[in-house]
Protein backbone atom coordinates (compact mmCIF):
# COMPACT_ATOMS: atom_id res chain seq x y z
CA UNK A 1 0.00 0.00 0.00
CA UNK A 2 1.45 3.74 -0.93
CA UNK A 3 2.02 6.39 1.76
CA UNK A 4 -1.14 7.89 0.28
CA UNK A 5 -3.60 5.48 0.42
CA UNK A 6 -2.11 4.12 3.93
CA UNK A 7 -3.22 7.69 4.65
CA UNK A 8 -6.69 7.83 2.94
CA UNK A 9 -7.19 4.74 5.25
CA UNK A 10 -6.34 5.80 8.18
CA UNK A 11 -8.69 8.53 7.88
CA UNK A 12 -11.48 6.06 6.62
CA UNK A 13 -10.97 4.31 10.11
CA UNK A 14 -10.25 7.14 12.02
CA UNK A 15 -13.40 9.04 10.46
CA UNK A 16 -15.16 5.86 11.62
CA UNK A 17 -14.43 5.63 14.78
CA UNK A 18 -15.64 9.22 15.44
CA UNK A 19 -19.16 9.00 13.44
CA UNK A 20 -20.17 5.17 14.50
CA UNK A 21 -23.43 5.99 12.89
CA UNK A 22 -21.77 7.24 9.20
CA UNK A 23 -19.78 4.04 9.51
CA UNK A 24 -22.63 1.89 9.43
CA UNK A 25 -23.56 4.02 6.38
CA UNK A 26 -20.27 3.25 5.01
CA UNK A 27 -20.63 -0.42 6.00
CA UNK A 28 -17.85 -0.27 7.97
CA UNK A 29 -17.97 -2.75 10.73
CA UNK A 30 -17.21 -2.54 14.31
CA UNK A 31 -19.25 0.34 15.23
CA UNK A 32 -22.80 -0.20 14.95
CA UNK A 33 -23.89 -0.06 19.17
CA UNK A 34 -22.03 3.27 19.08
CA UNK A 35 -23.45 7.08 18.81
CA UNK A 36 -21.97 9.36 16.55
CA UNK A 37 -21.51 12.57 18.74
CA UNK A 38 -23.21 15.58 16.98
CA UNK A 39 -22.21 18.35 19.59
CA UNK A 40 -19.93 20.74 18.61
CA UNK A 41 -17.33 18.90 20.04
CA UNK A 42 -17.90 16.26 17.09
CA UNK A 43 -17.72 18.97 14.92
CA UNK A 44 -14.02 20.23 16.11
CA UNK A 45 -13.00 16.92 16.24
CA UNK A 46 -14.07 15.93 12.74
CA UNK A 47 -12.59 19.00 11.75
CA UNK A 48 -9.41 18.59 13.31
CA UNK A 49 -8.89 14.73 11.67
CA UNK A 50 -9.77 16.86 8.31
CA UNK A 51 -6.78 19.37 8.90
CA UNK A 52 -4.51 16.16 10.05
CA UNK A 53 -5.31 14.36 6.77
CA UNK A 54 -4.83 17.41 4.53
CA UNK A 55 -1.58 18.24 6.32
CA UNK A 56 -0.46 14.60 5.60
CA UNK A 57 -1.91 14.99 2.18
CA UNK A 58 0.49 18.25 1.04
CA UNK A 59 3.16 16.88 2.24
CA UNK A 60 3.46 13.40 0.44
CA UNK A 61 4.24 12.71 -3.18
CA UNK A 62 2.11 10.90 -5.75
CA UNK A 63 3.83 7.32 -6.42
CA UNK A 64 2.03 6.62 -9.44
CA UNK A 65 -1.37 7.96 -11.14
CA UNK A 66 -4.01 6.62 -8.82
CA UNK A 67 -2.35 8.06 -5.96
CA UNK A 68 -2.14 11.21 -7.49
CA UNK A 69 -6.31 11.04 -8.29
CA UNK A 70 -6.94 9.60 -4.53
CA UNK A 71 -4.82 12.46 -3.33
CA UNK A 72 -6.04 15.09 -5.67
CA UNK A 73 -9.71 14.14 -4.67
CA UNK A 74 -9.12 13.85 -1.00
CA UNK A 75 -7.73 17.82 -0.84
CA UNK A 76 -10.58 18.95 -2.85
CA UNK A 77 -13.19 17.33 -0.66
CA UNK A 78 -11.65 17.67 2.84
CA UNK A 79 -10.67 21.33 1.88
CA UNK A 80 -14.01 22.13 1.21
CA UNK A 81 -15.18 20.55 4.43
CA UNK A 82 -13.24 22.39 6.17
CA UNK A 83 -14.46 25.71 4.65
CA UNK A 84 -17.94 24.98 5.10
CA UNK A 85 -16.72 24.17 9.06
CA UNK A 86 -14.83 27.60 9.37
CA UNK A 87 -18.43 28.93 7.68
CA UNK A 88 -20.66 27.48 10.71
CA UNK A 89 -22.35 25.75 8.03
CA UNK A 90 -22.44 22.39 10.83
CA UNK A 91 -23.63 24.66 12.94
CA UNK A 92 -27.12 25.14 11.04
CA UNK A 93 -27.41 21.39 9.67
CA UNK A 94 -30.74 21.15 9.58
CA UNK A 95 -32.68 20.27 6.33
CA UNK A 96 -35.35 17.56 5.04
CA UNK A 97 -32.75 15.37 3.60
CA UNK A 98 -28.63 14.68 5.17
CA UNK A 99 -29.05 16.54 8.16
CA UNK A 100 -28.27 14.29 12.16
CA UNK A 101 -32.03 14.31 12.03
CA UNK A 102 -32.51 11.91 9.27
CA UNK A 103 -29.36 10.00 9.54
CA UNK A 104 -30.29 9.06 13.63
CA UNK A 105 -33.74 7.47 12.00
CA UNK A 106 -32.25 5.84 9.19
CA UNK A 107 -29.05 4.21 10.44
CA UNK A 108 -31.58 1.54 11.74
CA UNK A 109 -33.07 0.87 8.33
CA UNK A 110 -29.13 -0.02 7.52
CA UNK A 111 -28.08 -2.09 10.07
CA UNK A 112 -28.69 -5.96 10.03
CA UNK A 113 -31.11 -7.90 11.56
CA UNK A 114 -30.31 -11.00 11.06
CA UNK A 115 -28.72 -12.42 14.48
CA UNK A 116 -28.73 -11.81 17.89
CA UNK A 117 -25.65 -9.54 17.96
CA UNK A 118 -26.84 -7.79 15.22
CA UNK A 119 -30.40 -6.68 17.56
CA UNK A 120 -28.06 -6.46 20.40
CA UNK A 121 -26.24 -3.12 18.79
CA UNK A 122 -29.60 -2.03 17.37
CA UNK A 123 -31.01 -2.34 21.74
CA UNK A 124 -27.27 -0.45 22.25
CA UNK A 125 -27.83 2.50 19.62
CA UNK A 126 -31.51 2.82 20.26
CA UNK A 127 -30.55 3.75 23.71
CA UNK A 128 -28.32 5.98 22.92
CA UNK A 129 -30.39 8.26 20.54
CA UNK A 130 -31.21 10.70 23.57
CA UNK A 131 -27.36 11.52 23.74
CA UNK A 132 -27.13 11.82 20.11
CA UNK A 133 -30.09 14.35 19.87
CA UNK A 134 -28.84 16.13 22.99
CA UNK A 135 -25.76 16.55 21.35
CA UNK A 136 -27.39 17.84 18.23
CA UNK A 137 -29.89 20.55 20.17
CA UNK A 138 -26.50 21.77 21.77
CA UNK A 139 -24.69 22.38 18.20
CA UNK A 140 -28.39 24.00 16.69
CA UNK A 141 -28.61 25.93 20.23
CA UNK A 142 -25.05 27.63 19.44
CA UNK A 143 -25.85 28.30 15.45
CA UNK A 144 -28.92 30.53 17.04
CA UNK A 145 -26.76 31.90 19.67
CA UNK A 146 -24.45 33.33 16.90
CA UNK A 147 -27.25 34.17 14.57
CA UNK A 148 -26.74 30.93 12.49
CA UNK A 149 -29.54 29.47 11.55
CA UNK A 150 -31.31 26.81 9.07
CA UNK A 151 -34.63 28.44 7.70
CA UNK A 152 -37.89 28.53 8.90
CA UNK A 153 -39.74 25.85 5.80
CA UNK A 154 -36.57 23.72 6.86
CA UNK A 155 -37.32 23.49 10.81
CA UNK A 156 -41.00 23.29 10.28
CA UNK A 157 -40.93 20.20 7.66
CA UNK A 158 -38.02 18.74 10.05
CA UNK A 159 -40.56 19.12 13.22
CA UNK A 160 -43.01 17.41 11.34
CA UNK A 161 -40.64 14.66 10.22
CA UNK A 162 -40.06 13.95 13.90
CA UNK A 163 -43.39 13.36 15.14
CA UNK A 164 -44.20 11.04 11.98
CA UNK A 165 -41.28 8.63 13.02
CA UNK A 166 -43.12 8.32 16.86
CA UNK A 167 -46.19 8.04 15.47
CA UNK A 168 -47.92 11.18 16.83
CA UNK A 169 -50.44 11.80 13.31
CA UNK A 170 -52.16 8.12 13.50
CA UNK A 171 -49.25 6.35 11.99
CA UNK A 172 -47.38 3.48 13.65
CA UNK A 173 -44.58 4.60 16.02
CA UNK A 174 -40.96 3.72 13.51
CA UNK A 175 -39.35 2.78 16.42
CA UNK A 176 -41.60 0.53 18.16
CA UNK A 177 -41.87 -1.04 15.04
CA UNK A 178 -38.99 -2.39 15.46
CA UNK A 179 -39.76 -4.26 18.50
CA UNK A 180 -41.99 -6.03 16.34
CA UNK A 181 -39.69 -6.95 13.58
CA UNK A 182 -37.32 -8.55 16.76
CA UNK A 183 -40.61 -10.43 18.19
CA UNK A 184 -41.24 -11.81 14.45
CA UNK A 185 -37.17 -12.48 13.83
CA UNK A 186 -37.36 -15.93 15.37
CA UNK A 187 -34.90 -15.28 17.92
CA UNK A 188 -35.97 -15.77 21.69
CA UNK A 189 -33.86 -13.58 24.73
CA UNK A 190 -36.32 -11.98 26.69
CA UNK A 191 -33.35 -9.58 28.30
CA UNK A 192 -32.63 -8.63 24.72
CA UNK A 193 -36.41 -8.07 23.75
CA UNK A 194 -36.62 -5.85 27.09
CA UNK A 195 -33.41 -3.70 25.56
CA UNK A 196 -35.01 -3.54 22.44
CA UNK A 197 -38.21 -2.46 24.47
CA UNK A 198 -36.79 0.29 26.55
CA UNK A 199 -34.59 1.55 23.71
CA UNK A 200 -37.24 2.08 21.42
CA UNK A 201 -39.05 3.72 24.03
CA UNK A 202 -36.16 6.11 24.65
CA UNK A 203 -35.89 7.10 20.81
CA UNK A 204 -39.14 7.69 20.51
CA UNK A 205 -39.48 10.07 23.74
CA UNK A 206 -36.26 11.77 22.32
CA UNK A 207 -37.16 12.43 19.12
CA UNK A 208 -41.15 14.11 20.90
CA UNK A 209 -38.80 16.04 22.50
CA UNK A 210 -36.90 17.13 19.49
CA UNK A 211 -40.12 17.81 17.47
CA UNK A 212 -41.16 20.12 20.70
CA UNK A 213 -37.99 21.95 20.22
CA UNK A 214 -37.70 22.82 16.43
CA UNK A 215 -41.77 23.87 16.70
CA UNK A 216 -41.40 26.13 19.59
CA UNK A 217 -37.67 26.98 20.28
CA UNK A 218 -35.99 26.89 16.81
CA UNK A 219 -38.95 27.64 14.46
CA UNK A 220 -39.34 31.49 16.02
CA UNK A 221 -35.51 32.20 15.70
CA UNK A 222 -35.29 30.51 11.93
CA UNK A 223 -34.30 32.21 8.81
CA UNK A 224 -37.16 33.38 7.11
CA UNK A 225 -35.51 33.18 3.79
CA UNK A 226 -34.32 29.82 1.76
CA UNK A 227 -30.95 31.60 0.39
CA UNK A 228 -29.25 29.55 -2.34
CA UNK A 229 -26.45 30.24 -5.02
CA UNK A 230 -24.72 33.70 -4.63
CA UNK A 231 -27.36 34.84 -2.14
CA UNK A 232 -26.31 32.15 0.07
CA UNK A 233 -22.29 32.46 0.59
CA UNK A 234 -23.34 36.12 0.56
CA UNK A 235 -24.67 35.54 4.48
CA UNK A 236 -21.66 33.34 5.27
CA UNK A 237 -19.40 36.18 4.02
CA UNK A 238 -17.93 37.14 7.04
CA UNK A 239 -17.27 33.73 7.92
CA UNK A 240 -15.74 32.62 5.17
CA UNK A 241 -13.25 34.83 5.49
CA UNK A 242 -13.64 36.63 2.51
CA UNK A 243 -14.70 33.58 0.30
CA UNK A 244 -18.00 34.30 -0.18
CA UNK A 245 -17.30 37.76 -1.38
CA UNK A 246 -14.61 36.02 -4.22
CA UNK A 247 -17.56 34.13 -4.88
CA UNK A 248 -19.65 37.34 -5.72
CA UNK A 249 -17.72 38.52 -7.80
CA UNK A 250 -16.99 35.54 -9.78
CA UNK A 251 -20.87 35.33 -10.42
CA UNK A 252 -22.02 38.59 -10.37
Amino acid sequence: MTTIYTIANDFVERYASQNPVSATGMGVPGHDDRMSDYSPDGSDANAGLARDTVAALEVTEPENERDRIAKDVMLDDLRTDLDSYDAGEHLRNLRVLGSPLQGLRMTFDLMPRDTEEQWRNIASRLNLVPEGLAGYRRTLDEGLSKGTASSKRQATVCAKQAQTWIGANGKPSFFHGLLDNFESSGISNSALQKDIETGAKAAAQAFSEMGVYLKSEYLPKADARDPVGKERYALSSRAFNGIALDLEETYA
